[in-house]
C-alpha cells in the first residue's frame, strides 16, 4: 500500500503533507466563553462572512454511537429539543489560525494534505469540514442547517410545482 501510495503521489508530481489540526490549522474548544464571539464584529471585507473573531460552531456527539442529531426521535415540544441536544451534543468552537485559508490554497497544487489530531475521528472529520466549506467561501456551520434542510425542500416542493404546471 505505501508503495502504490509513493508511486501515485510521484506520479502526480505531489508530496504528501500532514498537518495537525489543533493549533497549527485551528483553535477549537467547547467553552462557552467562545459563544460571545459569534456573530459580533462582522467585517464586510472578509470572505466567509464570518464574525471578525473567525469563530465556527460544530456540535460532536457526548456519548459513542450517536449519530445525527436531526436523526434521533423526534420531540414533542421546545423544551423537549433543548434538554436531548444539551444531554446528548455538545457545541464546539472552531477557529481558523491566521492565514489558514491562504496556506491551505497555496500548498493544494504541490501536496497532498492530510491532517492529524488527538481528538475523535468525528471531530476530525468535523473540523475538516469547516475548513474545506471555508475554502470554497461558504460561511455556514451547524448552526445553519436545519434552516438549509428547510430551504432545500422549499425549492424542491417549487421544482415540483413548475414541473406540474
Amino acid at each position: 500500500m505505501a508503495q502504490w501510495d509513493a508511486n501515485r503521489l510521484y506520479r502526480q508530481q505531489r508530496l504528501s503533507l500532514v498537518l495537525d489540526l489543533d493549533h497549527t490549522l485551528v483553535h477549537a474548544t467547547s467553552d462557552v466563553r467562545a459563544r460571545s464571539y459569534l456573530g459580533h464584529n462582522t467585517n464586510n471585507n472578509n470572505n466567509n462572512n464570518t464574525s471578525a473573531a473567525g469563530v465556527r460552531t460544530i456540535r460532536l456527539p457526548l456519548h459513542e454511537g450517536t449519530t445525527d442529531p436531526l436523526q434521533l426521535q423526534q420531540p414533542s415540544n421546545h423544551h423537549d429539543i433543548q434538554q436531548q441536544q444539551q444531554q446528548q451534543w455538545a457545541r464546539h468552537y472552531v477557529k481558523f489560525r491566521p492565514h489558514v485559508n491562504e496556506l491551505l490554497r497555496g500548498i493544494e497544487s504541490t501536496y497532498e494534505v492530510s491532517v492529524y489530531t488527538a481528538g475523535t475521528k468525528q471531530y476530525a472529520e468535523e473540523v475538516t469540514m469547516v475548513l474545506c466549506r471555508s475554502l470554497v467561501g461558504s460561511s455556514r456551520d451547524w448552526d445553519d442547517i436545519k434552516r438549509l434542510r428547510y430551504q432545500v425542500q422549499v425549492l424542491q416542493m417549487a421544482q415540483q410545482q413548475q414541473q406540474q404546471i
